[in-house]
């Protein structure tokens, strides 16, 4: 009798873990809470939410909340260069920083997020107390050269890509409701492997040591 009952409550708990985030904090309600808050920095696209109800983050800044973390989603050009995005996270982390009175924030990075929050940690590296990149190519991506090779600065081909590109961007800059500036060729620049080690010289933090 008492297997069974042992068996049927860890069937009950593993049910509300797998459903709902809200239940699983019944039983653990500080699993993902941290001294400091956490801060998450979108990749491309650079959105927290679009229309007011698309989540970047698909209910992860919720699910961490329920497990008593404090957590600040931020938000970014769709398409621009590492440095604008990162001096973009910089601004919100310094504003976040002076709202919570916190010392220090956790900065996760999805994808190019992850240049972004190594500019903010070598920005103000007194101030970070961690780093995760989630997905981020940081040795930058192969398929970024391709853009730039048939989409030359200064040509025909190369207008007509940006142009594009930028159109793009803004629709979904407002789409978000924010008013970044947008330069989908500087993304794609930032992003060629050349220019990943450029970046990755000037902010070696999070920088992974093996493939």
């Amino acid at each position: 009798m008492l297997k069974h009952i042992i068996a049927a409550t860890a069937l009950v708990g593993a049910t509300l873990t797998a459903n709902t985030a809200n239940a699983f904090c019944l039983f653990n309600c500080d699993y993902t809470k941290t001294k400091d808050p956490v801060v998450l920095a979108p990749g491309v696209l650079g959105f927290d939410k679009l229309v007011g109800f698309v989540d970047y983050w698909y209910g992860i800044p919720s699910a961490m909340r329920d497990g008593g973390a404090k957590v600040y989603t931020t938000s970014a050009s769709a398409f621009n260069s590492s440095e604008v995005r990162g001096e973009q996270l910089l601004t919100q982390v310094k504003n976040i920083l002076a709202i919570t009175g916190a010392q220090k924030v956790n900065l996760i990075g999805h994808s190019h997020g992850g240049f972004s929050i190594r500019y903010v940690a070598t920005a103000i590296p007194t101030k970070v107390a961690s780093l995760t990149t989630v997905h981020s190519p940081v040795k930058g991506v192969p398929g970024a050269n391709i853009i730039t090779g048939i989409a030359p600065a200064g040509t025909v081909s190369g207008a007509l890509v940006a142009s594009v590109g930028n159109a793009v961007s803004n629709f979904v800059t407002f789409l978000a409701g924010n008013s970044y500036k947008e330069d989908f060729m500087a993304s794609m620049n930032s992003l060629t492997p050349q220019n990943a080690a450029v970046f990755n010289a000037k902010h070696a933090a999070g920088v992974p040591t093996t493939a």
